[in-house]
């Protein structure tokens, strides 16, 4: 998983692309979420290219306090079921 530019900029386009090795994704989510406060729904579609890597572009509201804690749910949808991988950063720091 990348998540572009770095450090991770708020109300600035991001650049996400995931590569999977051995599975085979229907469809693949990223949902965005405040650790300590609720920022809303932030859900993006990745698309699939033609090398198998999936790949959208969001971005993460501001949050007035500054700094940030946010929560990255990737959810991954193939044959064998619905997975869900959290990563979690900050912005703002």
């Amino acid at each position: 998983v990348a998540i572009l530019p770095r450090p991770i900029p708020v109300l600035k386009p991001l650049h996400i692309r995931l590569a999977l090795a051995g599975a085979t994704a229907k469809r693949v989510q990223v949902n965005f979420s405040g650790v300590e406060m609720d920022m809303g729904f932030n859900q993006i579609t990745l698309q699939k290219g033609e090398t198998g890597e999936f790949t959208g572009l969001g971005n993460l509201p501001v949050c007035v306090s500054g700094k940030m804690r946010w929560q990255a749910t990737i959810t991954l949808e193939d044959p064998a079921g619905t997975f869900a991988i959290p990563l979690q950063f900050a912005t703002g720091i």
